[in-house]
This record gives C-alpha cells, sequence and structure tokens, in this order.
C-alpha cells in the first residue's frame, strides 16, 4: 500500500468485519495521508509502513466501536489521545457523539487541530492540555465515557476517569494482555463502584491485544 487509497483501507476494514461507506473511508484514507506527511516530522507511531498503520492503528482503534456503548449526542473523552488514536477513528464512525481529544503536547496537538480542519471533524473537540480530576471552564461537566489507548495502567486510568464521569458511565481502555494487566482487572472488577468490568478478547485485534470495559455505579 505504497499511496493510501480509500478503497485499499475500505478493503482491510471489510476483511475484518467493519464496513465503512465512502465517506468514511474517503476519511480514513485523508487520515493516514496527514499521519504519514507529519510522522516524518515527528514521532506519533512508531510504525512508516501504511499498510501496517491502518492495520495495527487505524483498525485496532477501529475495533472499539463494537463494544462502546454510544448513544447519540454521547461526550466521551480520548485521554492522551497523541495521534489522534482511538479518537479520530471512534469520531469518523460515529458521527453522533462528540470525542473531546486530550492532548498536552503542542506539536501533536497541533497536528490534531490540522487533522479535525482537514477532515472536518465537527464532532471531535481538540483539547491542548491534560485531562485533570476537575473539569476546567469550557469542558462538559461529566463525561459519557472515557476512552483511552496504551497509555496508563488500568488503575491509575480509573483514578483519572472517575470523578470526570456521569453516574453510570463507563471506561474504555485498549490494553496488552499481560498477566500484570489481568491482575489489575481482577482488582478492579471487585473494587466499590464498578458496577460492571469486561475483559474483551477480539480475534481482529493485533495479537497479544485486548479491550477492558468498566462501569460505574449509578
Amino acid at each position: 500500500m505504497s499511496r493510501p487509497d480509500s478503497k485499499q483501507i475500505a478493503a482491510v476494514f471489510e476483511s475484518a468485519g467493519v464496513p465503512l461507506d465512502t465517506a468514511a473511508a474517503e476519511r480514513f484514507a485523508e487520515y493516514l495521508r496527514e499521519l504519514l506527511h507529519w510522522n516524518r516530522r515527528m514521532n506519533l507511531v512508531g510504525e512508516r509502513e501504511p499498510d501496517r498503520i491502518v492495520r495495527r492503528h487505524l483498525l485496532d482503534s477501529a475495533l472499539g466501536a463494537f463494544y462502546l456503548p454510544l448513544r447519540a449526542g454521547d461526550q466521551i473523552a480520548d485521554l492522551g489521545s497523541g495521534a489522534g488514536l482511538p479518537g479520530i477513528p471512534l469520531a469518523i464512525l460515529c458521527p453522533a457523539v462528540t470525542v473531546y481529544l486530550y492532548e498536552a503536547r503542542t506539536k501533536k496537538a497541533g497536528f490534531l487541530a490540522a487533522v479535525k480542519a482537514k477532515l472536518g471533524l465537527e464532532n471531535a473537540v481538540v483539547m491542548p492540555e491534560r485531562f485533570e480530576t476537575t473539569p476546567k471552564p469550557g469542558e462538559p461537566p461529566a463525561f459519557d465515557g472515557v476512552v483511552s489507548r496504551y497509555t496508563a495502567a488500568t488503575d491509575r486510568l480509573v483514578r483519572l476517569a472517575r470523578p470526570r464521569l456521569r453516574p453510570g458511565g463507563w471506561l474504555f481502555a485498549y490494553k496488552r494482555d499481560t498477566p500484570e494487566e489481568r491482575r489489575l482487572f481482577e482488582a478492579l472488577r471487585a473494587s466499590p463502584g464498578v458496577s460492571q468490568a469486561r475483559w474483551i478478547a477480539d480475534d481482529r485485534a493485533v495479537p497479544g491485544r485486548c479491550f477492558l470495559l468498566l462501569y460505574l455505579e449509578k
């Protein structure tokens, strides 16, 4: 896949059971082109080959949409968005949901702003700051959900997300399947304030990766 093409991307997604309409495929192709261009100047993703970026980052991020309990009008936060993963793919696939992309590093926040403008993603909001436990002026007082992809340990994500989630809200984390993560999951599942916890393995994901979904009590 030397030159990003919407049809090629759609074929990769289709083979994984993730159908894309024409508009979404074109947005993913434009997003990939921006990633490749900006990746020459800053380290957004480790891979440099377009086909690996599509499978290991774009598709991997998009798979979360199968498990997120999203409703029209929901507001969710992407902690440590970095290259816009998973927030940008989720915003493309879920246009009725507003995705706040939290990224404190100035250059990466600039990349996110450029991608938002290039793709015309009106439901993406770039937040060039850290995600804190207390909302600042202009931020939603409470989010319906929080997502984070291969960032902090799960227990730290819960400590950050819990104060900013509405009652009954949820945390969805993209994780690596390790004994330590499984231990943390078991501890969190039995912790006060957690009403439900799911450890999700998806054969379509990159080997050794999984998802974790926690619901808070209402």
